[in-house]
């Protein structure tokens, strides 16, 4: 499993793993304008911010960005775990 900062080449992955995650929460409706951001995620997030992907075997696992609002705060954005990967850490026995 590596951590790593986004690439332009994982755009396509990164949009199927939203669009996986929200439908495996029942929130998914449709993509919109909503979703905008994540066709320009250079532009959104990686100018004064982050956007990190989880990747195990050349597959995106889960992603999350952070956005700067201020010097002093910042805001976390599309945070995302494939359902296939939830749930697997070293403290999910507990978590019931």
């Amino acid at each position: 499993m590596e951590i790593r900062r986004y690439r332009p080449s994982d755009r396509e992955q990164v949009k199927t793993l939203h669009r996986i995650a929200l439908q495996h929460a029942g929130v998914w409706e449709d993509s919109g304008e909503w979703d905008n951001d994540l066709d320009r995620i250079e532009e959104e997030y990686l100018k004064g911010g982050e956007f990190l992907v989880i990747e195990e075997q050349g597959r995106i696992m889960a992603m999350g960005a952070l956005k700067k609002v201020s010097d002093t705060i910042c805001e976390m954005k599309r945070v995302r775990v494939d359902p296939g990967f939830q749930r697997r850490g070293p403290w999910a026995e507990d978590a019931g």
